[in-house]
């Protein structure tokens, strides 16, 4: 039975942060130089992977959208 893209997201996207990161480096190297990806957001992509692979803190989107809503204490 085929899965569907959408599947595949929801899958990929309950995945641990590093499993993700480790994802979509692999996704963004086979993309081609066709690739609707622009040389910007390719540059802010690798430099956010960068970052991450140097430890940068991060923090769970649930907590920063309840702090943005003002829910956090």
């Amino acid at each position: 039975m085929a899965r569907n893209i959408s599947d595949i997201a929801e899958e990929a996207l309950a995945l641990p942060e590093a499993s993700r990161v480790f994802l979509t480096e692999k996704l963004l190297e086979t993309l081609s130089a066709d690739a609707p990806l622009s040389d910007v957001w390719r540059t802010e992509v690798q430099r956010r992977c960068a970052e991450l692979d140097a430890g940068a803190e991060t923090y769970p989107a649930e907590q920063i959208l309840a702090e943005l809503r003002g829910e956090a204490g």
